[in-house]
């Protein structure tokens, strides 16, 4: 048990280090998101009205700022992962794999490095509540970490998953954004699925990534004991996806790795 946490530990310890020594990579998806909720919100501010659950109306850059926060969290989940696919390159994960790791040791410490530098740059936009008239509690900020850092794990299994069989740096980037966009755009996080034409509110109702925006939109709004009471709905799912995405990274871990 020591040895393993010893490992879990190295490796997490290992991509943390990478992290930062590229700062240029928190700095870069952090005035990305901004920018665009920042567009976003001045452009769509005054043609844009949203009812919340208490009945109030809200601002276009309040309601936007939780799927923000989200698109941080995926956007550096998926994409930290992209250093399996040049741990291949370089002979590294080569060198894992016939370790005397076992795969969920193996796949711990390969994930939980990455998902704390995700849930760490989500964390950070944050900061910036104040800005969003926000009446978050310390108990619904506290909250938001914590649905955070689940789904921080969920979807950094997911691009390993992808990670430990795709090949080059290019193919991951175009296979990670061809699903994530989907993913998030169907979310609810540009508009509410009242609205919305009914076949997208059927693909939003089904997209795991939505149940996890309305937990952080609820633990943000002025009423977070709503999380685990009346929408207990929203973790469930997000805990249940993340759990399995960890699984299945676990389970689809490669033996080999093949060098052609």
């Amino acid at each position: 048990m020591k040895a393993s946490l010893q490992a879990v530990s190295a490796l997490a310890r290992r991509e943390i280090l990478l992290f930062f020594r590229d700062r240029a990579r928190l700095l870069g998806t952090l005035v990305q998101v901004v920018g665009i909720w920042a567009v976003l919100g001045l452009g769509f501010g005054r043609s844009f009205s949203h009812i919340d659950t208490a009945g109030s109306s809200i601002a276009y850059t309040t309601y936007l700022f939780p799927g923000m926060v989200l698109l941080v969290g995926l956007f550096a989940s998926i994409f930290s992962t992209i250093s399996i696919v040049e741990d291949r390159q370089q002979g590294f994960l080569h060198a894992a794999l016939v370790s005397p790791l076992s795969r969920p040791v193996l796949a711990l410490g390969t994930v939980s490095g990455s998902a704390l530098m995700a849930f760490f740059q989500a964390a950070v936009l944050l900061v910036a509540l104040p800005v969003t008239g926000s009446e978050a509690s310390l108990a619904g900020i506290l909250l938001t970490l914590l649905v955070l850092l689940i789904i921080s794990y969920g979807f950094t299994s997911l691009g390993a998953l992808f990670a430990w069989r795709i090949r080059t740096t290019r193919g991951f980037h175009a296979v990670m954004n061809l699903l994530l966009m989907p993913l998030w755009i169907l979310s609810g996080a540009l508009f509410p699925a009242e609205g919305a034409h009914p076949v997208l509110q059927w693909m939003i109702r089904l997209n795991p990534v939505s149940y996890t925006l309305e937990a952080i939109r609820i633990a943000l709004s002025d009423q977070p004991g709503q999380l685990f009471a009346d929408e207990w709905l929203p973790v469930s799912v997000t805990v249940l996806v993340s759990v399995s995405l960890f699984a299945a990274v676990t389970w689809g871990m490669p033996r080999t790795l093949r060098t052609d």
